[in-house]
Order: structure tokens, then C-alpha cells, then sequence
């Protein structure tokens, strides 16, 4: 599971512009009430396979009981995601 979405060159950390960034959470930290969400960005799906570096990393932190859902907590989360300003346009692949 990820997410796709167009990223400007000012949403990256490289400068860089990407049509079709596939946007991937790489990590979950859960203390007390508190979930942190890493998500890394690679210029496209195919960039991810063939591991290339991400052009793109952000950490996003919520309380628990603003992430509800049914299904595995990342799959939660991605629901998140897209509820912020970030991710408002993503869509999952």
C-alpha cells in the first residue's frame, strides 16, 4: 500500500518536481496516545523498486483518537494521511 500524488519542486527535499510521486509510510512510533508517521517520497513507483533515494520525507504526528478505522494501523493511518493539507489529493496504489 502507498500513495500517489503530484509534488512540486517545493514539497521536495531536492528541489525536485515529481507528476506521479509514490508516497510510502517507512515507519510507526506509538507512545501512550500518540502515533508518529514517517512517510518517505520517490520520484515515482518505479524510482521506489529500484531504490532510489526519496526526494521527499516528512514526519507526521497525531493523537489516537483522531486516527480511527477498521483494518492493520497502517492501513489506518494512510486513511489519515489523507485528511491532511499534504495528502488531501493522493490516491492509494
Amino acid at each position: 500500500m502507498a500513495l500517489q500524488k503530484e509534488l512540486t519542486a517545493d514539497e521536495t527535499n531536492v528541489g525536485m518536481a515529481a507528476s506521479e510521486a509514490y508516497l510510502k509510510i517507512i515507519g510507526l512510533s506509538v507512545i501512550e496516545n500518540f502515533v508518529t508517521i514517517n512517510v518517505d517520497g520517490y520520484g515515482s513507483a518505479a524510482a521506489r523498486t529500484n531504490n532510489s533515494h526519496p526526494i521527499f520525507h516528512r514526519q507526521y504526528h497525531a493523537e489516537l483518537p483522531t486516527i480511527t478505522g477498521t483494518g492493520n494501523l497502517i492501513e489506518i493511518c494512510y486513511a489519515y494521511l489523507k485528511t491532511l493539507d499534504d495528502f488531501s489529493s493522493a490516491t492509494d496504489v
